[in-house]
C-alpha cells in the first residue's frame, strides 16, 4: 500500500469516527494498523472506538498496552479510567 493510500485510510477512519460510524472506523483502523502497527494515534483511536462500541475488554487491552509503552500517556490512562468508571470498577 502506498503512503497516499495509508494516509487516505487514516483520514477515512477519523471521518467515520467523527460521524459516529464506529464499526466502519474500527474496520479502517485495523486495516491502517496492519500497515502502520506502531502508530500510537491509531491505536488510541481504536481503543476509544472499541469503548464507544462497548467492547470494553478489547479497549482496555489497547490502553494497557499503550501505558506499558509509556506510563505517562495521559490520554490512554484517562480512557482506561472511563472504562473502569462505566463498569463501576473503582
Amino acid at each position: 500500500m502506498s503512503p497516499v493510500d495509508i494516509q487516505s485510510l487514516w483520514e477515512r477512519a477519523r471521518g467515520a469516527f467523527r460521524l459516529g460510524d464506529y464499526r466502519e472506523a474500527e474496520r479502517l483502523l485495523l486495516l491502517y494498523l496492519q500497515q502502520n502497527p506502531p502508530s500510537r494515534e491509531a491505536r488510541l483511536l481504536l481503543g476509544i472506538t472499541l469503548a464507544k462500541e462497548e467492547k470494553h475488554a478489547e479497549a482496555e487491552k489497547i490502553f494497557k498496552e499503550l501505558l506499558a509503552e509509556n506510563p505517562r500517556d495521559l490520554e490512554a490512562l484517562n480512557n482506561l479510567a472511563v472504562i473502569y468508571r462505566r463498569q463501576e470498577r473503582f
